[in-house]
């Protein structure tokens, strides 16, 4: 219950933060690891499926340039694939830039919930 707290304190802070400096847009990236294409639904995710999905949000085009997680989530972050950004196996470490900096750079206010990479 207070991890919860803590994270919605979190995205209360950031997206105050946000709208308080200028009226560019918030920009939210979710990025899930080992999830089912079909686990979003009313049976599996319910309250997942009430505030994404049911308010308009849906996907229905999907890439995995790299079928270990590490190198996957490196892909996603850099827009490279896996070769490019060095980050090979599960333990490699991602050197580079990211969306993250690049937001970052652009004067948004950014931060992270969750795992980055193994290493």
């Amino acid at each position: 219950m207070l991890k919860r707290l803590v994270i919605a304190l979190l995205f209360t802070s950031v997206l105050w933060h946000a709208e308080a400096q200028d009226s560019r847009p918030n920009i939210l990236i979710i990025m899930t690891d080992d999830q089912s294409h079909d686990t979003l639904t009313s049976q599996f995710m319910p309250n997942t499926q009430a505030m994404i999905a049911d308010q308009g949000l849906t996907c229905t085009e999907f890439m995995m340039p790299t079928a270990l997680c590490c190198p996957s989530r490196a892909s996603f972050l850099t827009g490279k694939y896996a070769r490019h950004d060095g980050v090979l196996t599960n333990s490699d470490q991602l050197i580079g830039p990211t969306v993250a900096n690049y937001l970052h750079d652009s004067g948004y206010y950014t931060g992270l919930i969750g795992k980055y990479l193994n290493s």
